[in-house]
């Protein structure tokens, strides 16, 4: 492992910075890719995805979760305010910008956007490059990539609403590591973030004058840490993970399994095996298309915010919902074989059932979730929703275990 860690000595025009800016470069630790699977009687991967891809020249919307508490929402084909990674109430992360040879690929110049079932990806001629956004569900994990066709000096800079007077970036072995100081947070916002690569790489804070081009072009504040990441060799892909905690431990060991096990190409075997696991496919590309991304659009609901739950709606409307959650059960869980998931969601909705015998709104379970603490039951069809989607859950599983530990919240 080479760990080199050294201050720069650029200093910014903004006269109110007070620390130094850092200039970094490590080589993280990283396994064998994971082979891409095959499954008999279906579409191979790449294949499969390519068929699945939404490709449009013109501005198009799009918004995706990481499966616990978090969503990007954005749109193609732009740079400023174009999205950002939201956790709670607020954002860290938003667009980014990538750069073959020292040249920046400008979206709003991009030849092409294609929405697909991993993430969003511009494509770009004159670079002969494609990049993609990506959030990998089931952690607080996001992954930036530029691929190009030939062996080049790649980088990527991304949008991190991170003050630099209010951050303390930290060098450990093979993860930059930011804390962030920032009293307009919340409480529950993740107050680290933990950068790792596919491939060794030079972190550089750059100075808002070293950059002014290009800040003015993504509409970068001053005040707000600019972060190039740069292969330190030609390569032909550089992937930049930026994993968001609110503990440092915690932070620095998922930046470093993404960087190990290559968490982009895991994930993106693991939609396969989703996609192909209950397969369908016809000769009507459209219906095809249509079947497959309404099963991917489901799981974007899924989340793990006040435990298993699935909100309402992205971006509005998300909360958990318990009228909502049990109508949406049977097609986004259990039709496609998530029964410990299914069965997850009842638990959690059926942990916070009303006990209070002298209430009114006895034995039901929530309305809505909007926190632990902020829970309403003013609905009378939310419990029998949920008691059908108990059944469903039986018939589905043929988890008759599981009836009689449910009967008592049943029951009651």
């Amino acid at each position: 492992m080479t760990s080199k860690y050294r201050h720069s000595q650029i200093t910014s025009i903004n006269q109110t910075q007070t620390r130094l800016l850092i200039c970094k470069e490590f080589t993280p630790i990283c396994g064998v890719e994971p082979s891409t699977p095959r499954i008999d009687g279906t579409l191979e991967l790449e294949n499969l995805f390519s068929n699945l891809a939404i490709e449009s020249t013109s501005k198009f919307s799009y918004v995706f979760s990481d499966g616990v508490d978090g969503y990007y929402q954005g749109h193609t084909y732009g740079f400023s305010s174009s999205g950002n990674y939201r956790h709670s109430q607020g954002w860290y992360l938003g667009q980014f910008a990538s750069f073959v040879n020292g040249n920046i690929n400008d979206k709003t110049q991009a030849s092409k956007a294609r929405l697909m079932p991993f993430g969003i990806e511009h494509h770009y001629v004159g670079t002969s490059s494609v990049e993609c956004l990506s959030l990998l569900q089931g952690q607080r994990l996001a992954c930036l990539t530029i691929t190009s066709e030939s062996k080049q000096s790649l980088a990527i800079l991304p949008e991190l609403n991170i003050l630099v007077n209010a951050s303390k970036p930290e060098c450990i072995d093979d993860v930059l590591i930011y804390e962030v100081n920032d009293a307009n947070s919340v409480s529950e916002e993740p107050r680290f973030i933990a950068i790792s690569a596919n491939q060794s790489v030079i972190a550089k804070e750059m100075a808002t004058d070293e950059c002014a081009t290009t800040s003015k072009l993504m509409g970068l504040s001053d005040s707000n840490v600019k972060l190039m990441i740069s292969s330190t060799e030609s390569t032909q892909k550089l992937v930049i993970y930026l994993y968001f905690e609110s503990t440092k431990t915690e932070a620095i060991k998922g930046a470093q399994l993404a960087a190990q096990n290559h968490a982009n190409i895991i994930f993106q075997n693991n939609l396969y095996r989703f996609l192909t696991r209950n397969y369908l496919w016809t000769n009507d590309l459209e219906y095809n298309r249509a079947v497959m991304w309404s099963r991917l659009a489901s799981r974007t609901f899924v989340n793990q915010e006040f435990g298993s739950g699935i909100w309402a709606g992205l971006p509005w409307f998300k909360d958990c919902w318990g009228r909502d959650t049990f109508i949406a059960l049977s097609g986004t869980s259990l039709i496609n074989g998530q029964f410990p998931e299914s069965r997850a969601i009842i638990e959690n909705f059926a942990s916070m059932q009303m006990q209070d015998h002298t209430s009114v709104n006895y034995g039901r379970i929530p309305n809505r979730v909007t926190s632990k603490t902020d829970i309403i039951y003013n609905t009378t069809d939310g419990t029998p929703w949920m008691i059908r989607e108990v059944m469903e859950y039986i018939n589905y599983s043929g988890d008759i275990a599981f009836a009689k530990d449910i009967y008592p919240i049943v029951k009651r």
